[in-house]
């Protein structure tokens, strides 16, 4: 059956892991989101929420590593997000393991599209919860339930943050100077 996007919800997305299923697709996002909550239980993390309006650059930088909240099932999933020198195009990456990252699919023109490269089809919930967040970031109309949060390194070169303005925005000074030249 098809859906309207404006009909999905959050929890149509990251599902309720409450409820059993028998269906693989159901019990390889179940074991990925418990790698997920082992990945961020082990990890010397400093996170920082993204505010919905600066989201956007944050994740389509160059070098950014967000984790996408949803607060009324404390589901999560984890995404790596990489740009290539000299090109519109990003590479969308999952979390799948402990400290493994699975490509999803590309941005191009805005766009984000699953890749013959990709080894996870697009009715996964990774690639529909990361669509959905990405196409609600454009439209500014993110669900409140939704929350972003980054790694607690610059979203463009990668390094650590520390400057607590630079732990709140996910940008280094220089970068954040950058940034905002381009």
């Amino acid at each position: 059956m098809f859906v309207k996007e404006e009909e999905i919800t959050p929890k149509d997305l990251f599902g309720d892991m409450n409820k059993k299923s028998d269906k693989k697709s159901d019990f390889f996002c179940f074991i990925q989101n418990i790698t997920v909550s082992l990945y961020h239980q082990n990890r010397d993390m400093k996170p920082g929420q993204l505010q919905n309006d600066s989201a956007l650059d944050f994740i389509l930088a160059g070098n950014s590593t967000v984790t996408f909240l949803n607060t009324q099932s404390q589901n999560r999933f984890t995404f790596k997000v990489t740009k290539p020198k000299d090109k519109d195009l990003h590479y969308v990456s999952v979390l799948t393991g402990a400290d493994t990252f699975t490509f999803l699919g590309s941005i191009y023109n805005n766009n984000f599209k699953s890749s013959k490269k990709s080894t996870i089809v697009e009715s996964a919930q990774s690639f529909q919860v990361f669509n959905f967040v990405f196409n609600k970031l454009k439209a500014k109309n993110l669900p409140n339930v939704i929350e972003i949060y980054h790694e607690g390194n610059c979203g463009r070169c990668g390094r650590q943050l520390t400057v607590p303005e630079s732990i709140v925005s996910g940008f280094g000074p220089e970068c954040l100077k950058k940034i905002k030249t381009l």
